[in-house]
């Protein structure tokens, strides 16, 4: 006893979870490697990358204002040196400016990582939006169709192994088990 299969079948899920929109393939149907075969619903993925860019906008507006205060402290701190060199100024005020400056150096270098932060935060929700048009990995036929218009997909986890929405198999080379 034994059974015929292709030697190469891939089984479709979805690294997202949304509601299937489209559909535009069906069992049996020949694809192409990259042909669309499902689309999910956009909606909060796309919500999500326009709060994701605002929130790096918002970054690097914070990441100037911490370089202009840098700047200015840097000037104040110059200024407060000359005169304490020059004993014009007492010592707590000259370690408040210094102080002054140091905390701005510290602040410029939190902006920037928390811009990067945001970046990284922005690749993350994009590539989400990414993940919601699902293409087919090889060439192959649609030997089996588990979802329709309107159905939501889960994404797997550890204990689960996520909704199978189609399989696709390449016929062209079988095998016997």
């Amino acid at each position: 006893t034994g059974s015929v299969v292709a030697r190469t079948t891939v089984k479709i899920s979805a690294d997202v979870s949304a509601k299937i929109t489209d559909l535009p393939i069906k069992d049996g149907d020949n694809v192409k490697k990259g042909d669309v075969l499902i689309r999910l619903d956009q909606t909060r993925y796309r919500a999500a990358v326009g709060q994701a860019e605002a929130s790096l906008a918002a970054a690097r507006a914070a990441e100037k204002r911490a370089e202009a205060t840098l700047l200015e402290a840097e000037q104040a701190n110059r200024r407060n040196k000359e005169m304490y060199d020059g004993k014009l100024i007492s010592e707590e005020t000259y370690i408040q400016v210094e102080t002054n400056y140091q905390v701005a150096k510290a602040n410029l270098e939190s902006a920037k990582y928390y811009t990067d932060q945001q970046g990284a935060v922005l690749a993350e929700v994009r590539d989400n939006l990414d993940k919601t048009i699902i293409t087919s990995p090889i060439d192959g036929t649609i030997v089996s169709l588990n979802a329709e218009i309107g159905e939501i997909v889960m994404i797997g986890t550890m204990n689960n192994a996520g909704t199978v929405i189609l399989t696709v198999a390449d016929l062209n080379t079988i095998e016997v088990e």
